[in-house]
């Protein structure tokens, strides 16, 4: 936060740069909204007529623009300071089972796009490819006139985070030889920032989304991957491994266990996935269960979460008792999760999200329910899950540049 940074410079007895700081502290406040030169001295606790001097240094160096605000009730027309977004060029790049390539101002509005097709399994020479597309893209006439500030990629699998090396992902070929951080900064010659998908998601959720106020000690869940924030830093883990949600087990109370006896192993990626829940639901239709979805599957032989999401919302007996019993199983984990941890709030996202309201009512009633002494409250993402990865890696981006132009 621009505040922690101001703060660092008077516990430092004001050693150092300070007017580098300062510019870093008015920046970060700008990457959230717009403010007047006196609101930016209120908040960083400075003198007006200092910020004044400082905003008038990142306008001359192109970083920020001046104009009246709106009218306001008093009849004035205080003058607000935004960040210039055509001063440079941002880029996101989504790494999964396809590459979507953004490029975008530093306000985060994509102005160049590129899809590639799925992979089956990704190289050493798709990642060449997308280098050269990017350089391909930076060429178009809406991006030749401006100056790439930072990448930042959403990778799978888990990064080293000194080397930016793969240390384990599982659809990418001779991994080990790959380093996305020093193959792009060589390349580009500007910061790559390099995180998990579902770190871009929750920052992107907690910076564009409608419960930003809400969010604080926080897992973000999308199916069974997730983000972990403690204290505003992430979680990773010794192993990296600390998001991947699926691999716990399940500490099960009486009103699962039962159901859950059917598995063969106590990870929540047997019992709670997705991919076993449209399984489980098949099960029963090819057994003649009762079902708004029985003439699908008899016509085409499967049906999709979707579908299930579709009949779980109108009541449909078979998916409300197996959706139910998959929210009953996630909050075991969460549960323990949140006791242990101390989490203010779980926001569930992805294809949890799919399911509305109910589904997180339920996830809410049963941790209500198993412990009254915790208060984590359970929220729906507002944003869609891609759209949150691509909104915050492009603000991470722009961070990161605007950073290090003042540096």
């Amino acid at each position: 936060m621009a505040e922690s940074i101001i703060q660092s410079w008077k516990q430092d007895g004001g050693i150092g740069n300070t007017r580098t700081l300062k510019k870093l502290a008015i920046l970060k406040l700008l990457g959230d909204r717009d403010f007047s030169c006196s609101d930016l001295a209120k908040r960083l606790d400075l003198s007006n007529s200092g910020v004044t001097g400082i905003v008038e240094e990142l306008e001359q160096e192109g970083l920020v623009i001046r104009r009246d605000a709106e009218q306001t009730f008093k009849g004035r027309r205080p003058v607000e300071v935004s960040i210039n977004r055509e001063s440079g060029l941002v880029v996101s790049i989504m790494l999964t089972s396809s590459s979507l390539i953004n490029v975008a101002d530093l306000g985060g509005n994509v102005i160049a796009r590129y899809e590639h097709t799925p992979y089956s399994e990704m190289s050493k020479s798709d990642v060449a490819f997308i280098i050269d597309k990017l350089h391909e893209m930076l060429k178009l006439e809406q991006c030749a006139n401006r100056k790439l500030m930072a990448i930042s990629i959403a990778a799978p699998g888990k990064i080293h985070k000194q080397t930016g090396a793969f240390v384990y992902v599982p659809f990418v070929r001779d991994y080990e030889h790959i380093n996305l951080k020093e193959m792009f900064e060589a390349s580009f010659g500007v910061p790559t920032v390099i995180r998990n998908m579902l770190q871009f998601a929750f920052i992107g959720e907690k910076r564009y989304g409608a419960l930003s106020s809400e969010i604080e000690d926080t897992l973000y869940i999308s199916s069974l991957g997730s983000a972990l924030c403690l204290n505003g830093q992430f979680y990773d883990g010794h192993n990296g491994f600390a998001g991947e949600l699926g691999l716990i087990t399940i500490d099960v109370n009486n009103e699962v266990n039962e159901y859950f006896q059917k598995f063969k192993h106590n990870i929540l990626a047997s019992s709670c996935s997705m991919k076993r829940l449209v399984s489980i639901i098949e099960e029963e239709l090819a057994e003649g269960a009762s079902s708004v979805l029985q003439d699908k599957y008899k016509q085409t032989g499967s049906v999709h979460l979707e579908d299930i999401a579709g009949a779980f919302k109108a009541k449909d007996e078979l998916c409300v008792r197996h959706v139910s019993m998959h929210a009953k199983i996630l909050s075991c984990v969460i549960r323990n999760l949140a006791e242990f941890l101390d989490l203010n709030s779980v926001i569930l996202a992805g294809a949890n999200a799919s399911f509305g309201e109910a589904y997180c009512r339920i996830v809410q009633e049963t941790l209500d329910k198993t412990y009254s002494h915790v208060n984590t409250k359970v929220y729906m993402a507002s944003l869609d899950a891609h759209e949150a990865e691509i909104k915050g890696a492009l603000y991470c981006a722009a961070d990161v540049g605007l950073s290090r132009a003042v540096s």
